[in-house]
């Protein structure tokens, strides 16, 4: 999602196939080829049928060839049509094989998995990914947000942003106990900063308003990397 949802050979690797397959696909027709003659070419190969395609364009930053690109891709890799959360994990786990992936691709896998279904089909992943790949600061402050939001409450604790930061930190194969006090301490630093009604909690707006204004503009920068270094890693 460089973020992990563009390379390898699962859903990670449909941007990197996007990259190799583009010259092969549309050298010919690149810089002519409108988005309805792509579409039409789709529906000829039995894939996304137009309208389909304009509601995931229009839904995404992706135009219609990358859509096309990515759909192939996630048909060789997902035969039944979607990702299980144990595609995820492996996915992770080849790409940080020094690490404990568990924790941190389920929680990318829960915020994919929009309806809540058990799996992640091809409108949720594309969506997904679009947020985290391309989207504005404000798309991408609400894909952290409902990643920490954890219990999927509206929320989000400091036990919640605790876990979030050692599923991280796991991933990485850094030892978060070690350095849990400082964890804490960054941690309480953030909710200073935007619990500013101090209810211990913090709102989807809470977090939107990190990139929506700079009125504690002395932390901002800190505030906003501090609340997407967890997105896609």
């Amino acid at each position: 999602m460089g973020i992990g949802l563009s390379r390898g050979r699962s859903e990670l690797s449909l941007m990197s196939d996007y990259e190799k397959e583009k010259q092969a696909t549309f050298s010919i027709t690149e810089g002519y080829m409108n988005n309805e003659a792509v579409a039409k070419m789709m529906a000829r190969r039995g894939s996304l049928d137009l309208q389909h395609l304009q509601q995931l364009s229009q839904r995404t930053h992706f135009s219609y060839k990358e859509i096309e690109l990515m759909y192939t891709s996630f048909r060789k890799e997902c035969r039944n049509g979607e990702f299980s959360k144990d595609q995820f994990r492996i996915v992770y786990s080849s790409l940080h094989p020094a690490g404990d992936c568990e924790e941190y691709s389920a929680l990318v896998f829960r915020t994919f998995d929009t309806n809540g279904s058990g799996s992640v089909d091809f409108d949720e992943f594309v969506v997904g990914l679009s947020s985290a790949c391309r989207g504005s600061v404000q798309e991408k402050l609400d894909f952290s947000f409902r990643m920490h939001d954890i219990n999927s409450d509206g929320y989000v604790t400091k036990e919640e942003m605790f876990a979030v930061v050692c599923a991280l930190c796991e991933i990485l194969d850094v030892n978060s106990l070690s350095g849990s006090s400082t964890i804490k301490q960054h941690i309480d630093r953030l909710f200073d900063v935007l619990d500013t009604d101090r209810d211990g909690c913090l709102s989807s707006e809470d977090f939107l308003s990190a990139g929506a204004t700079k009125k504690h503009s002395y932390d901002h920068d800190w505030v906003i990397t501090s609340l997407l270094c967890h997105v896609l890693l």
